[in-house]
């Protein structure tokens, strides 16, 4: 099961906020989100009321476009004016081009030589305008003449030097040295490709060059100095707002980064060097701006009052030029805004900023940024949190709009508000999207774990850990289940399998438990996903399991954990195990599917092994084994049988081990009692011996074991034709190699009685074939013969059951166990040992 990513940069609160920093940071430098913060200084300064009348400033315009060409015309304007006591005079009008007539010097030298000088010089003051206006601007003293700005391909040459301000470079801000200055720069620089409309020579060195707005080049609308590549020109409000304060022209000086410095007076640039002046919400002109026109001034008809002391304006009224639009949307002819920009900044009804405005901006979305991270993933995605965010920025855009009204200051608050507007939905919605991710993660990961218990617990080790491979949640709970697949992969043998477990576990908690430990044991099995038993060697020694070995968990065998090694048998190992569902011991039979066997003796043995499980499954007696369970893993076949408390009966074959007589007859009957179930199930054992009967002598009880050879007659399994068992037991029929029944099993329960009475086998050879012949062809020595105390009764018995035509043995085990039950009887009524009423043929017919 797949989850949906998120982008790389996304994956992290600090990508997210990263990537939300650097946008803001960089429309910090560009005009893109300028209009944000315009936009609310906008809003700030419409609150500000508005500047009151009576400001020394006044606005003579001029209607008609020939009176602004009548350069005459203007200089006797200028001359009045200067006589009326003006501070000082600015002429807002298209002076770049010259009037004066250009071949004017040559006619009138022609002139003179004609008519005399006296008659040519009224000629020469009336067509010289441009040198008229000059020397009445020059006698005046502090002429300011508009410098428009122009749309051009790059900077223009400054006229000369006196129109440049002095700097004083040791007044410097530290945020406007070279190393600073890319931090505090402003979107917009000023001056960097500057085109201006300069007066004509004449003109430019009678009065000040002042740089204007124009409609093509607004930005800013009333600056205070311009940078050039030579210095700084001043704007045009400036050194008129200085000679109404009745400081002269040279008196002004740039404090490159902080402003402008009139004596000890200092007025305050914002970034990009303007003045920062608060437009009218109305047209200024005869409320804070007295305005007259043209021709009120030259017809005498304004009082010295009107002018004197004051900032005079001339410029072209309202319809004679291109207009321009303040801040608040208000359309200005350009001499008005130039003369509501001068008395504004006379009155000081401005917003400051500062050079370090765009800096200070900066830092704060850095600090916005800061309180983003720092704020816990919990609140971005409460109430509480939204609401901590959503009043930080109506406080910093609040505070912003109450020091432009009390102090009249601009902070740089909008672009940092803009962060924590933006950056905390992002993060609640990233916070969201990963919280839903996560439940989603988290339950799969449930489903996944409680699917990978269920398998582990029916004992399915290989899909649980393909279902906790998928558990995308660490927990403790996932970790023990880890934990305890590895150690039953180990207990399976599964070592390399194992070690997958344990790295796997490592990776997810490198610390848990001991894993480390577990994987330094497991090293010689990486890799290897299934060891054969021949590795298994290497561990435990032999060809058995590691049952001793404590670095390891002990071993399992199908689902019952082993505890030790029991013994060996005919066909592999037993284990003693304990089945850990009901906590209850079994002997672990086991045949090695691995050894060395030729293919059909593996088949051979394979049919032998399964063939005692299904011939002790189909039983349920008390002197029979009982078997639990069968099956084969990988290297291993099993089968799970009842625990045996006791020892083989082989142990009680010689002297001087034997057992006491009625002891001998009472096991042989429980022997004869379980082959009479067995044989009416239609199971024949054919390998009766006392090595396959285990007798626990405290309880007096003994089981049949070994049922490995077995034939399930209604199966037909017989094997007619193949020698099986052991022949020193077997009947005359089983070693001929013919067809056999239940009474071959009585046979062998004879020879097996006649061992554990007399201490020998009735029939010995040094050669197979000499066996056989014994078996077949003679009679074994009288049993009386060689312990006469056993009596005639137990010969009977035992001749009975050594007979070699089947007819004439035991036709039952019932009827064998009855016979031995009879003669313990029967020792037990006789006065002495070895002494019995009647004859012993007697007994013989009799049973």
């Amino acid at each position: 099961m797949s989850f949906p990513t998120l982008p790389k940069a996304f994956r992290g609160p600090v990508g997210l906020i990263g990537v939300l920093l650097l946008a803001v940071l960089a429309g910090s430098f560009s005009d893109v989100l300028r209009p944000l913060d315009e936009g609310l200084q906008r809003l700030a300064t419409g609150l500000v009321p508005d500047m009151r009348p009576g400001v020394p400033v006044t606005l003579i315009e001029i209607h008609a476009s020939g009176q602004a060409l009548d350069r005459a015309r203007l200089a006797r304007a200028v001359e009045r004016l200067d006589a009326m006591g003006a501070a000082a005079i600015g002429l807002h009008l298209p002076l770049d081009h010259p009037h004066t007539p250009p071949r004017l010097e040559q006619w009138l030298g022609q002139a003179r030589a004609s008519l005399g000088l006296e008659a040519v010089e009224p000629w020469q003051r009336d067509l010289a305008t441009d040198d008229r206006l000059a020397e009445a601007l020059a006698r005046h003293g502090r002429a300011v003449l508009a410098a428009p700005q122009a749309m051009g391909a790059g900077p223009a040459l400054v006229p000369h030097p006196d129109a440049l301000l002095a700097v004083d470079a040791s007044a410097r801000a530290w945020y406007d040295w070279a190393v600073f200055r890319p931090l505090f720069r402003p979107a917009r620089l000023p001056g960097a490709d500057l085109a201006v409309h300069w007066p004509t020579s004449t003109l430019a060195s009678a009065g000040l060059p002042a740089v204007t707005a124009t409609p093509d080049r607004p930005r800013p609308l009333a600056p205070g100095v311009v940078p050039m590549a030579e210095g700084y020109l001043a704007g045009f409000a400036l050194p008129l707002a200085a000679a109404a304060w009745g400081a002269e022209l040279n008196d002004i000086t740039v404090e490159p980064g902080r402003g402008v410095r009139l004596g000890e007076a200092r007025i305050t640039l914002g970034p990009d060097r303007s003045l920062g002046v608060i437009p009218p919400r109305h047209d200024p002109r005869g409320r804070q701006v007295e305005t007259h026109r043209l021709d009120t001034l030259m017809a005498g008809n304004l009082g010295n009052s009107q002018i004197q002391g004051r900032a005079v304006i001339l410029g072209m009224a309202e319809g004679t030029g291109q207009p321009l639009m303040s801040h608040a949307g208000l359309t200005l002819p350009q001499a008005t805004w130039s003369a509501w920009s001068t008395a504004a900044l006379i009155e000081g009804h401005r917003v400051g900023m500062g050079g370090w405005f765009h800096g200070a901006e900066r830092f704060l979305i850095i600090l916005a940024a800061l309180y983003l991270l720092w704020l816990p993933a919990r609140l971005h995605l409460s109430t509480t949190g939204a609401l901590i965010s959503g009043v930080s920025v109506f406080l910093l855009l609040n505070l912003a709009l109450g020091l432009v009204l009390f102090l009249q200051w601009w902070i740089p608050v909008v672009l940092p508000a803009l962060v924590i507007a933006l950056g905390h939905p992002l993060l609640a919605l990233r916070y969201w999207v990963l919280d839903r991710l996560q439940r989603d993660r988290r339950e799969a990961s449930e489903a996944w774990l409680q699917l990978g218990m269920g398998q582990q617990g029916q004992g399915h080790l290989e899909p649980a850990f393909e279902a906790y491979s998928h558990c995308r949640m660490d927990s403790d709970t996932l970790f023990a289940q880890l934990y305890q697949l590895g150690r039953d992969l180990e207990r399976r043998r599964q070592y390399g399998r194992a070690v997958e477990v344990f790295r796997f576990l490592q990776a997810r908690h490198p610390a848990f438990r001991d894993t480390t430990q577990r994987l330094e044991r497991l090293k010689p099995f990486v890799g290897s996903r299934q060891p054969r038993l021949g590795e298994m060697q290497r561990m435990g020694g032999g060809k058995e399991l590691a049952v001793d070995d404590d670095s390891l968990e002990k071993p399992m065998i199908g689902r019952y954990n082993v505890e030790r090694q029991l013994g060996r048998g005919s066909m592999g190992i037993v284990y003693l195990g304990v089945d850990p569902h009901i906590q209850r011991k079994v002997a672990i039979k086991t045949l090695a599917l691995n050894r060395e066997f030729e293919p059909e003796l593996l088949e051979q043995a394979k049919w032998r092994f399964f063939r005692e499980a299904e011939a002790s499954g189909r039983l349920n007696h008390r002197n029979i084994v009982t078997v639990y369970d069968v099956g084969e893993e990988h290297d291993l076949a099993f089968i799970a049988m009842d625990y045996l408390q006791g020892v083989s009966l082989d142990q009680f074959t010689r002297f001087p081990h034997l057992l006491p007589i009625n002891e001998v007859l009472e096991v042989c009957a429980q022997v004869a009692d379980a082959l009479d179930y067995a044989h009416q199930q239609e199971v024949i054992h054919r390998d009766i011996k006392p090595a396959n009967v285990i007798y626990d002598q405290d309880k007096g009880l003994v089981k049949i074991t070994d049922f490995g050879i077995a034939s399930v007659t209604d199966h037909n399994k017989t094997r007619t034709g193949t020698i099986l068992g052991t022949p020193a037991f077997m009947s005359p029929e089983q070693v001929a190699g013919k067809p056999v029944d239940s009474r071959t099993d009585l046979f062998s329960l004879g020879v097996m009685l006649y061992q554990m009475l007399s201490g020998q086998l009735p029939f010995t050879a040094d050669t197979m074939a000499g066996l056989v012949y014994q078996i077949t062809q003679t009679h074994p020595a009288e049993i009386t013969d060689l312990r006469p105390e056993l009596g005639p009764l137990v010969g009977v018995i035992v001749t009975k059951s050594l007979q070699k035509d089947p007819a004439k043995r035991y036709q039952t085990g019932g009827e064998m166990a009855r016979a031995l039950r009879g003669c313990i009887e029967a020792f037990r009524r006789m006065p002495r040992p070895g002494q019995f009423s009647g004859t012993a043929s007697d007994y013989y017919h009799d049973h």
